[in-house]
């Protein structure tokens, strides 16, 4: 059977195998004349018993009840966006075009009084401004916190329904229809007036080349 070579311990501080109270070094062959006092050894820190129950050792859970509490809010006033936009008033509005033509086609053919005349012209934006108040109140009777003020019908239908689309655009995302509805009709009506006048034109430069 082959040898066992013997176990050496590597150089280090070890216990002074002759007093057992201080360390010697042992240089990895013998033990040296180099000697040191055994570390002082530290206490491991008592843990004092538990001999009340604190509400202050638990979990502060405000922040939680904080963060549902501003989502329920955000989540509330999501849900109370109003969705009607479309009032009676605000569609007479938007057909205004149509009225300023009939008025002024009954000026033309029927009234012959300036007064009468002069009132038919403005009654267009009387009424503008008249259903421009009460399209503002229905709108409040709906929810919304936000509505146009009813001076703008001042500027005429175009600037209330300009500035309606931006209030109810901003607060609620909806509400434009109506503006759009405006354009198309002033578009519709400047377009049969340009081609009633080149008709005119066309049939007076028959009659004059007749002649």
């Amino acid at each position: 059977m082959a040898d066992q070579t013997p176990f050496v311990p590597p150089a280090g501080w070890y216990v002074d195998p002759t007093t057992e109270t201080t360390l010697r070094w042992w240089n990895g062959l013998a033990w040296t004349d180099h000697v040191s006092a055994l570390p002082e050894l530290v206490p491991a820190p008592r843990i004092a018993p538990v001999s009340q129950y604190s509400w202050e050792r638990e979990e502060d859970k405000t922040h939680r009840v904080q963060h549902w509490g501003i989502a329920a809010e955000a989540h509330a006033e999501y849900t109370a966006i109003p969705s009607r936009w479309g009032t009676l008033s605000v569609w007479l509005i938007a057909f205004t075009p149509w009225w300023e033509v009939g008025c002024a086609v009954i000026v033309a053919t029927v009234l012959e009084n300036v007064w009468l005349e002069c009132g038919a012209l403005i009654l267009p934006w009387l009424l503008t401004i008249v259903w421009a108040q009460r399209d503002g109140a229905r709108l409040r009777a709906w929810g919304h916190r936000n509505v146009p003020r009813w001076p703008w019908a001042l500027l005429g239908a175009p600037g209330y329904l300009i500035a309606r689309t931006v209030v109810l655009r901003r607060n609620t995302g909806i509400g434009s229809p109506p503006l759009w509805v405006w354009i198309a009709n002033l578009l519709i009506v400047g377009g049969l007036i340009a081609l009633g006048v080149l008709l005119f034109l066309s049939a007076l430069a028959g009659l004059n080349h007749g002649y």
